[in-house]
């Protein structure tokens, strides 16, 4: 009696061809826009207190300091 392996080398090949191309796929099209789904832009409006959030120590106070001189809030945290 003779037993068959089933997993074939052009099992394997296919399966590997198709992973490939599904990491290759995932990686144009859905990795590039991850960091869509994290950012929120919402309108800016007058509030109590100023506190940015994004970018580096130099960029938020230059931002804090932007949204005071326009006039949406007299402090800054």
């Amino acid at each position: 009696m003779t037993r068959y392996n089933k997993f074939t080398g052009k099992k394997i090949l296919s399966v590997l061809v198709i992973l490939l191309a599904f990491f290759i796929l995932l990686g144009l099209f859905v990795v590039p826009n991850l960091g869509q789904w994290l950012v929120v832009n919402d309108e800016v409006k007058e509030s109590d207190i100023i506190v940015v959030l994004m970018g580096s120590v130099y960029d938020r106070i230059l931002e804090a300091v932007d949204l005071y001189d326009e006039g949406y809030s007299d402090r800054i945290a």
